[in-house]
């Protein structure tokens, strides 16, 4: 959920009363309403999926989201949906393995209108799931490097989950990282000034 002033918040998720696909709801102040979104066309048992939402205007709110059984397959499709005060569109953004496993987006931090910032995961052809950070420079998305300093045995098993800005530029991302010898997963968190 992301609120721009008393009477305009965002809310975004997913429907999942039939095939699941995209759902934003919009509060004008007084009564909450559902908006049109589009879908990532992934074949017939595709499940479109939002999962995080943030703006810097009423004409500038973003939304991260991924598409999860592509073609009938275990393949993960990111993409974003922009609002510009009028509609919102659908825009697929870099997936470092589109061929096996995929990735998929988690949250999503808008800094200014040429900057935005996407967390979340991908998986290798060998199991390991990695961070995945995109960002946008006020024309296209591009994958920025992350570290990956989870390990378990020799598959290495991090994601984000979270990413919020202090300000100033500055990004912080939270997320799990799996460590060979630990029972559990563990919180690991990065930073950026590069926003």
């Amino acid at each position: 959920i992301t609120a721009i002033s008393s009477d305009d918040v965002w809310a975004v998720g997913s429907d999942e009363t039939g095939q699941p696909v995209t759902l934003v709801a919009n509060w004008n102040g007084k009564v909450w309403s559902i908006t049109h979104t589009p879908n990532f066309n992934g074949g017939p048992v595709a499940q479109n999926e939002l999962t995080g939402v943030s703006a810097t205007s009423a004409d500038n709110v973003w939304a991260s989201g991924f598409a999860d059984n592509v073609n009938d397959k275990n393949l993960a499709d990111p993409y974003v949906l922009h609002w510009n005060g009028k509609g919102w569109t659908l825009t697929k953004v870099p997936n470092p393995n589109a061929t096996k496993e995929g990735s998929r987006l988690n949250a999503i931090q808008t800094l200014s209108p040429t900057d935005a910032w996407a967390v979340g995961q991908t998986q290798k052809n060998n199991g390991s799931i990695l961070t995945l950070t995109e960002q946008y420079n006020g024309s296209s998305w591009s994958i920025s490097p992350s570290p990956d300093p989870g390990m378990l045995g020799n598959l290495v098993d991090n994601s984000l989950d979270s990413v919020g800005s202090a300000g100033g530029g500055n990004l912080f991302a939270v997320g799990a990282d799996e460590m060979t010898g630990q029972c559990c997963l563990r919180t690991i968190a990065i930073g950026t000034s590069q926003g």
